[in-house]
């Protein structure tokens, strides 16, 4: 506070009541976070907890469904409950007593004893107070969650700091700027119902004489389609269509070539997949395979416009970027696959998802989409 002072910085605070601290420095604050943070060894003792997954430790008697989703790090207290389809995204702590209803989504967030998180709730680094219910649908981002705030005064530090006031959030711009993304959203969801309807019909011949040499094809006789389970907007899964490229069980072999693979990120990308079949290799060269995701976009897991959609062990090497992409729904093409796909390294696929993340627009999604004609036909970076 003192440092924000000499810079001419306003100092705001909030006041809860119930437990305070002062704190006057760094040892103070950090002894703050481990006397808040410190977990009962009598919830989760050393001979209690079991670790069921690389990361993921868990309490006496919880039950977590099969359907869920956890990934580490990531600590459950005793008696928790978490639902189907439910997500929990480490790093994050579980408290005694806690449930995660179905579809709900925690990353990066500290649950006190007993809260409980109803279906389709999604907390985003956040702290979430002991008994705190969250009803259905509601969205929780960078915040604390408690009862019985109250900010009629301002009593959390020592008088000598100066305090200028309560902070309280312009809410003339968020409603602005919340009608601007809504007016955006669905103008954009017109856009892609209209051109993927549109661009089905035209190419429908195209795609029967491909999903008919997919399922004749003499190096490997299968399904036409390759289906995969894919991360959409806010973590909701979804079932990704592409014709299928590669031999039969082709998943199971990736293991294996993983030391040859050709980018720098955690995608598995290889010039000379052995995998590909004949057909398979001309559907990628000329971005064919992925057409079938117009279905996606139809249905509104996808838009034609936005990050590409991956597995979640794909994004979990980089949780800041994960999240960013998280924010919006995934896409058959976006930036990235402009400037050259496969071929460009994956600090600049970071770079280019969130530059489209933070400044996308309807004309951006159009120039995008003229852009990507002109690389399919190029080939450039297609394999």
């Amino acid at each position: 506070i003192p440092l924000l002072q000499e810079a001419s910085l306003p100092v705001y605070a909030h006041e809860l009541e119930g437990y305070y601290k002062e704190i006057s420095s760094a040892k103070e604050y950090l002894g703050l976070h481990r006397d808040l943070f410190d977990i009962d060894s009598r919830a989760i003792g050393a001979d209690d907890r079991v670790e069921i997954a690389e990361g993921v430790w868990v309490g006496r008697d919880s039950v977590i469904s099969p359907h869920s989703y956890l990934i580490g790090p990531l600590v459950l207290g005793n008696k928790c409950r978490i639902a189907d389809h439910a997500q929990i995204v480490g790093p994050a702590v579980i408290g005694d007593g806690c449930k995660i209803g179905e579809g709900a989504s925690v990353r990066e967030s500290v649950l006190w004893r007993d809260v409980s998180l109803e279906s389709g709730v999604r907390s985003e680094r956040c702290i979430v107070a002991e008994n705190v219910k969250i009803p259905k649908g509601e969205r929780l981002r960078n915040m604390m969650v408690a009862d019985n705030l109250r900010v009629d005064g301002v009593g959390l530090l020592s008088p000598h700091y100066n305090i200028v006031g309560i902070g309280r959030k312009n809410l003339s711009r968020i409603l602005g700027a919340r009608i601007r993304e809504r007016i955006y959203l669905v103008a954009k969801r017109v856009m892609d119902i209209c051109a993927g309807f549109l661009l089905l019909v035209i190419l429908s011949p195209v795609l029967i004489v491909v999903a008919l040499a997919v399922k004749f094809n003499s190096d490997s006789p299968g399904p036409v389609f390759h289906i995969q389970k894919r991360c959409g907007k806010n973590g909701r899964m979804f079932r990704m269509f592409k014709f299928r490229t590669m031999v039969v069980a082709s998943e199971k072999m990736q293991s294996e070539l993983r030391s040859q693979k050709d980018n720098d990120g955690p995608m598995f990308k290889m010039a000379n997949d052995p995998r590909v079949t004949r057909i398979g290799a001309t559907l990628r060269a000329t971005s064919l395979d992925e057409f079938p995701q117009l279905l996606n976009v139809l249905i509104g897991d996808m838009s034609l416009v936005g990050p590409r959609p991956l597995v979640m062990e794909e994004m979990k090497f980089s949780p800041s970027w994960r999240e960013v992409r998280l924010t919006v729904k995934p896409g058959i093409t976006g930036l990235w696959q402009i400037q050259g796909r496969s071929e460009a390294p994956f600090h600049d696929w970071i770079r280019y998802d969130v530059e489209y993340v933070m400044n996308r627009s309807l004309w951006m999604d159009i120039v995008i989409l003229f852009k990507t004609v002109g690389v399919v036909f190029k080939r450039l970076g297609a394999y």
